[in-house]
């Protein structure tokens, strides 16, 4: 008898335990669709994405040996290492170029290796077309990221083909970072004409695969998302992608970052690229003047970086010259440090206070802003500040 009610206590006791433990268990992959400002599940549970964005995946897979010797490996431990972080999404930014070089083939199977590994780990994939410009223009300076109307199409007839119906890649953000012949000076007319061939492009994309999850980038380098809410693009499963970068001057970056809390209250926008480093900071035309005032010395060196223009000037070695000048001064160093710690709180209260979806750039130590030192994963600052909030961390 006594045995018996052991027994019968010990099957209850299992079957409680068993009970607790599946439901503590998420289900993955859960299929998702958007449903106002939110994308929800299929019980209509909203979901936050919180990740980050590797490298072109295509040309990590099949890249020669000195792009290779830029970035960590596309294997496992780059996505186990992204998953203790915290991540639960993972950008995949195929380029133009690499997709012109590459083919269909070798894109396709790039792609899948990244997307079995994200799955492997219980993450989800976002496949982005990492273009910047305008669709059949020259812009902008980078030619890896130029493409045409004939490309884009093509990349995502065949990479929405392809993807159909796999859980795993939950979206796609179809064109990276429009930006128009006049780069930041933007019109309504520039956001309709933008908007009407994504509507198309979303419309090939849906017709193909009807479940489709497409994001549409704002203009000016995806930083201006602020002409949504008069004119959004009227179909089903559409959301819209903002990389609110440092830029400008704090006050352009804090009023940015207002805009994306805005739309964010009746549209579903995901931060599809967001980090920093210092030298961003310090070439923002304010924190350029506050710094003159607090160091003097540093003008010419200053006069010398603005002469240049363009993307190239954050990568020169004449930049990095006046950052670590600037690091060396200790009141600049502690007002530089002040600005990023503004930014970190304005960027957690935002995303956070609006449920909205993030991925941070850039796990590599080369495309910048890096989240990684080197290839042993040591965290930059700005990764580790990711890092911290993608695993709850104050």
């Amino acid at each position: 008898m006594k045995k018996s009610l052991f027994l019968i206590l010990l099957l209850t006791v299992s079957v409680s335990s068993l009970k607790v433990f599946s439901q503590e268990q998420p289900v993955y992959p859960k299929k998702f669709h958007i449903e106002n400002n939110a994308v929800v599940d299929d019980a209509k549970k909203p979901f936050i994405f919180k990740g980050i964005s590797i490298r072109d995946p295509v040309a990590m897979h099949t890249g020669n040996a000195s792009f290779q010797n830029e970035c960590v490996p596309l294997d496992e431990k780059l996505f186990t290492n992204i998953k203790s972080w915290g991540a639960n999404i993972v950008r995949l930014p195929v380029l133009p170029f690499t997709w012109k070089l590459q083919g269909k083939n070798n894109t396709l199977k790039a792609l899948d290796i990244a997307v079995e590994l994200a799955a492997k780990n219980n993450m989800y994939v976002m496949i982005t077309y990492q273009a910047a410009g305008w669709p059949s223009t020259d812009n902008p300076s980078d030619k890896s990221a130029r493409t045409t109307t004939e490309e884009l199409y093509g990349f995502w007839n065949e990479v929405s083909k392809h993807f159909k119906g796999n859980r795993t890649v939950v979206m796609y953000e179809l064109f990276s970072e429009p930006v128009t012949k006049e780069f930041m000076k933007i019109t309504e007319k520039d956001w309709v004409e933008w908007t009407d061939v994504m509507a198309q492009l979303t419309e090939s994309v849906q017709r193909i695969d009807p479940d489709a999850i497409c994001l549409i980038s704002g203009l000016s380098w995806a930083h201006d998302i602020s002409f949504v809410a008069g004119y959004p693009i009227n179909r089903k499963n559409v959301g819209y992608s903002v990389h609110p970068y440092p830029f400008d001057s704090q006050l352009t970056t804090i009023k940015n970052l207002k805009i994306v809390s805005s739309v964010a209250k009746k549209y579903f926008v995901f931060v599809t690229e967001v980090g920093y480093d210092f030298e961003l900071f310090a070439n923002m035309t304010d924190v350029q003047r506050k710094l003159i005032e607090i160091y003097p010395e540093i003008k010419p060196q200053m006069d010398e970086v603005r002469r240049l223009r363009g993307n190239k000037l954050y990568y020169s070695d004449l930049n990095k010259k006046l950052f670590d000048t600037l690091i060396a001064n200790d009141r600049a160093a502690a007002y530089l440090k002040e600005i990023v710690e503004n930014y970190q709180k304005e960027l957690k209260k935002t995303f956070d206070a609006g449920n909205i979806s993030w991925a941070a750039w850039c796990m590599s130590y080369s495309w910048r802003p890096c989240l990684l030192k080197d290839k042993d994963f040591t965290p930059t600052d700005s990764g580790e500040f990711f890092r911290n909030w993608l695993q709850g961390k104050k």
